[in-house]
């Protein structure tokens, strides 16, 4: 189950919800046998709903990739200086030392955790001790990694004053060299391009989200790691118990890796509940185990399908597409079967652009293709063999989704003349339903509008955009909004 949270609860910890009051026992109460949701749930977490169409998205793409390699990062080699006397080995936060300054605590136990979970992958790669720097991990080509596996201590932007960048700790290289000073930042990590399927950070803080940066554009852990391209992540909301880290992450990676078709949300529920089934009465309480949750595409597989067929690594060709002398631009790409297709504006007649579904070969061959002057086109999704292509009327701003069959015949279309206005900005089909996003731009609009809805303003144009997300049926009927 994939839960959106409103930002003043983002830091809620969705596993440890009691359904209802745990027993008693004497003056306290038997954790034991409290009705934690994680215990009927596998949950996951998502910031917003154009977040999950763009990790599902992502999630697609790796999926696709083929790729089976690990790359696992941990217990950085800190030395003793400056660490404090108050540190907590048994923590993977940060610890403040005199002033401003950071100190961090050895993390022996992290080396186990890493090298556990490499044994589960055919090919692997592990970074250390020594060899935990910035600079050994950045000239890795991480594209190749379905997994990256970080285990050390996290550090979040509010940690320490002026400190505007969260980071993961490494082994220190050059400290004045900002690409090995032992510090992965939140820009370094959002410059990156990956191709993996999960990002595990076992780190204190790495899916602490605060909304107030956020409103700043200052992106956190997991919003980083996103923007480079991992469609999901495992992180934690506060401070880690490492010993419960280290069982429940290796639970968890087994569990993912020997089941193909399994969920992440899956083997991240099924690893909490075989802890709380084993752990003492005191790491029953969820400040040991709820902290780790999963942010992003729940959905994603733990191995490649046998019928997932191999990635094309680097670029074959490229080739103009014909037919378009007067101009166009393609508006998006989905693979249908074996083939690609696409949504392409293009061919303007003096009046009017045409809107274009062609599905095409490998080779670029097209197979079939469908026009029209009086629809826009719009983003599109694919779904076994079918397609959803969205758009909109020509002079009436109306939203249209039409379903096509693998041969391009239509089988229905739908025009929501109830959001005349808006338009589509994004549509994703999910277990059978579409979800879409409309968006309406209404100007110079009061913001004290008694209208329910969300809206981000426009800074440019003073304008406002009222984000709506829809659940449609495979018929195109609207079963649920959210505003």
């Amino acid at each position: 189950m994939s839960v959106a949270l409103p930002w003043e609860l983002s830091g809620l910890a969705l596993s440890a919800i009691l359904q209802d009051a745990p027993p008693r026992i004497g003056e306290g109460y038997d954790l034991s046998k409290a009705p934690w949701m994680i215990k009927d749930f596998d949950l996951s977490q998502i910031l917003s709903p154009r977040q999950f169409i763009s990790v599902a998205r992502l999630g697609r793409a790796a999926e696709a990739n083929g790729t089976e390699e690990y790359l696992g990062i941990g217990d950085p080699s800190l030395g003793l200086e400056g660490v404090s006397k108050l540190a907590d080995a048994r923590r993977r936060g940060r610890v403040k030392g005199p002033e401003t300054s950071l100190s961090f605590a050895p993390l022996p136990e992290t080396a186990d955790e890493i090298r556990a979970a490499s044994k589960l992958f055919k090919k692997s790669k592990v970074l250390l001790h020594d060899q935990a720097t910035e600079e050994n991990f950045l000239k890795l080509s991480l594209g190749d990694f379905a997994v990256l596996h970080f285990a050390t201590h996290g550090l979040a932007q509010e940690d320490t004053p002026g400190w505007s960048n969260g980071a993961l700790v490494l082994t220190p290289g050059d400290p004045e060299d900002p690409y090995d000073d032992g510090f992965l930042t939140t820009d370094d990590i959002a410059k990156l391009t990956l191709r993996s399927r999960l990002v595990i950070l076992s780190a204190c803080n790495t899916t602490r989200t605060n909304p107030i940066l956020a409103a700043q554009k200052v992106m956190d852990l997991q919003a980083a790691f996103i923007v480079a391209g991992a469609p999901a992540l495992i992180g934690s909301l506060w401070e880690l118990n490492s010993q419960t880290a280290e069982q429940i992450v290796t639970r968890f990676l087994a569990e993912w890796r020997n089941r193909p078709a399994g969920s992440a949300t899956s083997a991240l529920g099924k690893a909490v509940r075989a802890h709380l089934a084993d752990a003492p009465e005191l790491e029953q309480h969820p400040a040991y185990w709820a902290a780790l949750n999963l942010v992003g595409d729940g959905s994603i597989s733990g191995a490649v399908s046998q019928n997932t067929p191999a990635a094309q690594s680097g670029i074959s060709s490229f080739e103009t597409l014909s037919g378009f002398g007067s101009g166009g631009e393609i508006i998006d790409v989905d693979v249908l079967g074996n083939d690609l297709l696409m949504a392409i504006m293009g061919e303007w007649d003096g009046h009017r652009m045409n809107g274009i579904v062609s599905r095409r070969a490998k080779d670029g061959t097209e197979r079939w293709r469908i026009d029209s002057r009086h629809i826009g086109i719009g983003r599109l999704t694919t779904s076994d063999n079918i397609s959803y292509v969205a758009g909109y009327t020509l002079g009436g701003s109306i939203p249209v989704l039409r379903r096509f069959d693998g041969d391009g015949a239509v089988i229905w279309r739908r025009d929501y003349h109830e959001y005349s206005g808006y338009a589509f900005e994004d549509v994703l089909a999910v277990d059978k339903r579409l979800f879409v996003i409309y968006v309406q731009t209404l100007p110079e609009l009061s913001p004290a509008s008694s209208d329910g809805r969300i809206c981000l303003w426009n800074n440019a144009a003073r304008q406002r955009r009222v984000r709506i997300a829809m659940m449609l049926s495979s018929n195109g009927d609207s079963q649920l909004i959210r505003l």
